[in-house]
């Protein structure tokens, strides 16, 4: 296997009627991963023992059996604790990737702007159709990959970021263990939506990070996972909001991250070679926060516009078109 080597973490608990066909997914690539670490949250469904028996002596597939069920930031944390790869690669237990899907990240890891993180979009399968990336237009360029360069400021002051759902989330090891990093009492409310810590902290610490424009991931919509209700739901909603919040000013004091670093709001907006018209405002508001004076707000202010204005008429192909793959070597064509 030449080039990077792919660490991929499924966590799982009570999904063995889907586990097969994700645990197929990842070892089918075209460019194989180094290992598949399945975590088994305690589940109840008999998956534990359909593990045993089809992969208990898989050398490419390596096992954890959690003894209680501790949540997916636990199994998380446990895959990448053992993760022997320079990438790791997280898949939910009910989502599968296309085939060329580690062919598409080593590609875009290899490029010259060495990414700390990669997302890849997703398109939904079961209930739902269309792709993530799609439901996010005003903030993502469509037909094209998207540097999203750094993002300290954004989520730290905007509660603002560019990411996707775990089956998505790819990351260098040493980043993947620095976002799972957090205090005990904060990990307890991350039993549900660890996703979210992984692309905040990594933000927080200023991981550069690079989102392709292909769907090589099949993100499922199920009864069993109620994101089109929790969506619906605000009081559920409202609490999400908060917990988020929590996270991110924990991060933050952290971090010591405070009002003084945005001061650098024009230098991080220009970390992004070709910014959306979102990501401008974003910027731009979060400049009215900065604790500078009115002349220096104007320059940052001036200097954010040209960048956006030069960037926008340019339009030229990012580097990152490189990880484009011909259309024979798609899944699905």
């Amino acid at each position: 296997m030449d080039g990077l080597r792919f660490s991929v973490a499924i966590n799982h608990y009570n999904y063995g009627r889907f586990l097969p066909e994700a645990i197929a997914s990842a070892l089918a690539q075209t460019h194989a991963p180094l290992e598949v670490i399945v975590v088994d949250d305690a589940s109840t469904d008999g998956a534990p023992h359909w593990l045993e028996q089809t992969y208990g002596h898989d050398p490419r597939v390596r096992l954890i059996f959690l003894h209680e069920n501790a949540g997916q930031y636990a199994a998380m944390r446990a895959a990448v604790d053992v993760a022997r790869g320079d990438v790791v690669c997280f898949l939910d237990a009910d989502d599968y990737w296309a085939p060329d899907h580690l062919e598409r990240l080593r590609r875009a890891y290899a490029l010259p702007a060495r990414y700390d993180v990669v997302y890849a979009d997703l398109a939904y399968c079961g209930r739902r159709s269309g792709s993530w990336k799609a439901r996010f237009a005003y903030w993502l360029p469509q037909g094209r990959d998207h540097d999203v360069g750094l993002s300290v400021l954004a989520v730290a002051f905007g509660y603002r970021w560019i990411g996707v759902p775990t089956s998505g989330i790819s990351m260098r090891r040493v980043w993947a263990r620095r976002a799972l990093d957090i205090a005990p009492e904060i990990a307890a409310d991350w039993r549900m939506g660890a996703d979210t810590v992984l692309v905040c902290n990594a933000a927080l610490c200023a991981a550069r990070a690079l989102f392709l424009d292909h769907p090589s991931v099949h993100y499922r919509f199920h009864g069993d996972n109620d994101s089109v209700e929790r969506e619906a739901n605000y009081a559920r909603g409202l609490r999400e909001n908060y917990r988020i919040r929590r996270l991110i000013a924990h991060l933050r004091r952290r971090l010591e991250i405070d009002a003084s670093w945005l001061t650098r709001v024009k230098g991080e907006f220009k970390s992004r070679p070709q910014p959306t018209a979102a990501e401008r405002d974003l910027y731009l508001a979060l400049l009215r926060q900065a604790p500078l004076g009115p002349l220096k707000k104007l320059e940052h202010r001036v200097s954010i516009w040209r960048h956006w204005w030069r960037s926008a008429r340019a339009r030229t192909p990012l580097p990152a078109a490189a990880v484009r793959l011909p259309s024979s070597a798609a899944a699905g064509g």
